[in-house]
């Protein structure tokens, strides 16, 4: 594994987060806490570490798949929302466990949520639930009522 300081990497790094996720990170996270790894076979970018902790990996289409460390630090920001499928406080349970959140359960999506985009699932209290893809957008999200809205991937463990 080679984990290496660049600071021309790291703010192509950061200047992604900002697009990706529509929040300017550059000055809540300090560049020297931000390592990454390059894959040995194909030499492109393939993990994100902030704070000596796994951010995201990074996926072939450029995208970074969230961590909960990646998904808290997301919330930290003032903008987060944008990234969140916010879901009914009695399903918490459910989805703790359950491997999808069904669009039903769904009570508002941030304008960031697309198809195949990384969804972070907060409750009503904005308590951080899971992470997973999203299958529908913000707008079916909202709408439909029956369906997979959001595939996990990762859950807090209580």
């Amino acid at each position: 594994m080679i984990i290496l300081p660049d600071d021309i990497i790291i703010n192509k790094i950061l200047d992604t987060i900002n697009y990706l996720f529509g929040i300017n990170v550059k000055n809540k996270i300090d560049k020297k806490s931000v390592k990454y790894e390059i894959s040995a076979k194909t030499k492109r970018l393939k993990y994100i570490y902030i704070d000596e902790e796994l951010f995201a990996t990074v996926r072939t289409n450029g995208n970074y798949a969230l961590t909960i460390h990646g998904s808290q630090i997301i919330l930290n920001h003032d903008k987060m929302k944008k990234n969140c499928v916010i879901i009914n406080n009695d399903i918490r349970e459910y989805i703790e466990k359950s491997g999808s959140v069904f669009a039903k359960h769904v009570l508002n999506a941030g304008k960031n949520i697309y198809p195949e985009s990384e969804a972070i699932i907060i409750d009503e209290k904005q308590n951080l639930i899971a992470i997973g893809k999203s299958i529908l957008s913000q707008e079916m999200m909202k709408k439909m009522n029956n369906g997979v809205a959001v595939k996990i991937r990762h859950r807090i463990n209580k």
